[in-house]
Parts: structure tokens; sequence; C-alpha cells
């Protein structure tokens, strides 16, 4: 909402007799006169330029507002005069260094794929940390699944597109299942486990089932956990099988 509401304020500075706060739960920097009349506002949500993602403390420095934009893991600053945003320090990315990994898989040749959910890849590494290769094009990739294949293709679940994607080694897309796709959704999925016949299950945390699908993508069952739980509220995070096909 905004506009003279705030949210959870956690910073506030003075600037050119212009107070700006810090609207945290509005993803808004708001900016007041000194007698505390509202006059404007900038930000919203989102990782493009103008947008925050949790705006932690404010800076004022020379007419400057600087941000910290927390979870977007970057620096901005803001000029009155030019009524623009600008980014001063951004994420960079450096090949095996890991930002919130949030899933692991072996290989048959003991290399481990790391699903690097902050990076926005997977990276793979010898059985002894060193970096082998890097597979870009993902969305917050949570759990990473490997075909009996060789090469072994993987099946990612990426949280950041609800959706469950196929590549090849090279990080080519071969297919990818996404909500609303041939009428099956997948919300907030978080983990994913492959049985002894090659068949795939998702954790669909937001939908409270498991998503049971073939080697090829084809949907074949839903189990419903909560009602299976007896839990209306059970939240599904990770899942696994054993050798006999138990989930």
């Amino acid at each position: 909402r905004g506009r003279g509401f705030v949210r959870k304020p956690t910073d506030v500075k003075f600037i050119d007799n212009r107070l700006y706060v810090n609207d945290s739960n509005n993803y808004l920097i708001q900016a007041y006169t000194s007698e505390f009349e509202f006059m404007f506002q900038f930000g919203g949500k989102g990782a493009a330029t103008g947008e925050f993602d949790l705006v932690s403390t404010l800076c004022a420095h020379q007419m400057a507002l600087y941000i910290c934009d927390r979870n977007n893991d970057r620096i901005l600053r803001y000029r009155p005069e030019r009524a623009g945003i600008e980014t001063l320090v951004a994420p960079g990315f450096i090949p095996g260094v890991l930002r919130r990994p949030c899933g692991a898989a072996v290989d048959q040749h003991d290399r481990i794929y790391v699903a690097d959910r902050d990076n926005d890849c997977l990276q793979v590494f010898t059985v002894d940390g060193r970096i082998l290769d890097t597979v870009r094009g993902v969305s917050r990739p949570t759990a990473i699944a490997l075909t009996a294949d060789s090469p072994a293709m993987h099946w990612v679940v990426e949280r950041g597109r609800h959706q469950l994607s196929l590549l090849k080694p090279s990080g080519e897309r071969i297919q990818s299942i996404r909500s609303a796709a041939r009428g099956i959704y997948l919300t907030n999925p978080h983990d994913i486990a492959m049985d002894a016949h090659g068949r795939i299950i998702v954790a669909d945390s937001g939908n409270r089932a498991l998503k049971q699908f073939n080697r090829t993508g084809d949907h074949l069952a839903i189990i419903d956990m909560a009602k299976l739980s007896g839990n209306p509220s059970v939240q599904i995070l990770s899942v696994c099988t054993t050798p006999d096909g138990s989930i």
C-alpha cells in the first residue's frame, strides 16, 4: 500500500529536508517532508532496476541514499536530483563458491552435483571438492536427481519457476513440467527422489502432496499427504525411496 502508510519501518535517514523511511514489509522507501507529510515513494518487491527485496538499512552521504538490498545481494544508490536508482555493488558469481546450496546428488563416476540455489545454477565437484563444471540457466534449484544414463541426465526442482526440469549434462533443457502445464500443478516443490525403476517422486510442498512421474516426465499419480497423514497443514519438505520401491 504505502503512500504514507508503513509496515515494519526499519530505518530512516534525512537528506535535503526530506525524511526517507525504509518501509520494509511493503518493499518501499517513502519520502516525507520534515513535517512528516508524505511526498512520494519508490521501490517494490523484485530484483529488477528500481526494485528491492528486503532492504535492511539505509545510509545517507553527500546528498545520496545508499540502500542495502539484502536478498538481492547488492548495494544501490538513490540521488534525489536524478530521481533514479543505480546499482553500485552487484552480486558476483565465483565458480566453486556456493550460495545457499539446497540439494546434492552423486553420479556413478563419483561426481558431486550441487543445487546452488542463490547462484541459480548446478555446480559439479570431484569427491575432494575440486570444481569441475557449472550448469547455468536454472531458477533457484533446490534438489537434483540423476538418471542411470551415461552420461546422466539431471532432473532438477526449480522453485523459482515452480517446475521440474530435465537437463542434459551441458545444461540444455530437454523438457519442463511447469505449474499448470498439462494440468499438473507444482507449488513450491522442495525435493525429488528416483526409485529403482526410474520413476520420479516430487515433494510438492505447496500442494501438500507427492507427485509421481515416469522417466520421460509423464504424470503417474498423486499422493495426498494431507489426507494420508490426517494433518491438513502438513509440510512435505523431503522424500526418499528404498530399494524395494517404498517411499
